[in-house]
């Protein structure tokens, strides 16, 4: 039973991979891109045929590995395929070194020349390589996302660049095109973190009253789903949504009450990145005073350890705390660019 499981898993990525190179063969950047997003897909389908394996042997792990390293190669997406190359070579180390190299025969040179266009592409980009491919560092912000652009070209299955593309966009003040870029990244990675919650942040902001509240209605869904691991960063970003589109919904009480249970979801979370657990404690005060009635202060980022925030806040900000904390978000995504 459990073959016949794995078996029919494989040959669901199988059909996305075939899919997928007769929608290439349409010629086109659109195409490309969709192309890219069936086989990433299927990158993710050969994961799940090795789960359902319960006790699956090395050469089974190797086999898997090398599969998913080559629909990366396919879809164009270097950084991908670079982290799936490890794996092969770590699962390969399981196995005589005559048999792993036979696994990887027809997939190793597919990958380093991959990795060498990758490279080369990079250096005919200047102005990204020399901020270490930061766009918000970058000295001319409109040289940067020209090299972007040709790169994508390139590499349309490379999340990275995508998700760089939105951020060129929302920090030169251009949301719809942000979006655009952010939904093709999240189309590549679905399940990122960090892309899910940018588009938390940007959502009150381009779609209309009922669309937002309906994404944000699932992305609650899927925060408060058993099993489902968050980060206390997705979370504050949820949060700030909630804020946002507060007052305009007409029913404040019932987002700010979200607010909070984000906050606790946010609190409960394992890890946690730079000063997350900390916004969400100033947040979950915010929220706290507005659903009594109570008009919010700057003592709940006092309180929170976040005097930091006040002291570098612009006179706007200090008259209006929930200002200060969304502010304060966009600025911690200039300074960690492939944060959300």
């Amino acid at each position: 039973m459990i073959s016949d499981a794995y078996g029919r898993t494989k040959s669901a990525g199988g059909k996305l991979k075939m899919r997928a190179l007769a929608v290439r063969a349409e010629g086109g950047e659109d195409a490309a891109f969709a192309a890219a997003v069936l086989l990433r897909e299927a990158a993710r389908t050969e994961d799940r045929a090795l789960r359902v394996l319960v006790a699956p042997s090395a050469e089974e792990r190797l086999g898997v590995a090398v599969e998913r390293c080559a629909l990366f190669v396919e879809a164009l997406a270097p950084t991908a395929a670079a982290v799936a190359w490890g794996d092969v070579l770590v699962q390969g180390d399981a196995l005589p070194a005559e048999m792993a190299e036979a696994h990887r025969s027809k997939l190793e040179p597919q990958y380093h020349e991959l990795q060498k266009a990758h490279h080369e592409a990079l250096a005919t980009a200047p102005t990204l390589s020399a901020v270490a491919v930061r766009v918000p560092a970058a000295r001319d912000p409109a040289r940067a996302l020209r090299e972007i652009d040709r790169l994508l070209a390139m590499f349309p299955g490379e999340f990275e660049l995508w998700y760089l593309r939105y951020q060129s966009a929302l920090f030169g003040g251009d949301d719809a095109a942000a979006w655009d870029a952010l939904e093709k990244a999240r189309e590549l990675e679905p399940d990122n973190v960090f892309a899910l919650g940018a588009e938390f942040v940007l959502v009150p902001r381009v779609l209309p009253l009922a669309e937002a509240e309906r994404r944000l209605d699932a992305a609650y869904s899927l925060l408060r789903r058993p099993g489902v691991q968050v980060e206390p960063d997705t979370c504050l970003c949820f949060a700030i949504a909630c804020f946002s589109i507060a007052e305009r919904s007409g029913r404040p009480q019932f987002h700010y009450e979200r607010v909070l249970e984000a906050a606790e979801a946010g609190a409960g979370a394992e890890v946690d990145r730079g000063d997350a657990k900390r916004d969400l404690r100033v947040a979950r005060a915010l929220a706290k005073d507005l659903l009594a009635g109570r008009k919010p202060t700057l003592d709940a980022f006092y309180r929170a350890g976040r005097g930091d925030q006040v002291a570098h806040a612009t006179v706007e900000e200090r008259k209006d705390p929930i200002r200060l904390l969304t502010g304060a978000r966009d600025r911690a995504r200039q300074r960690y660019p492939l944060a959300a």
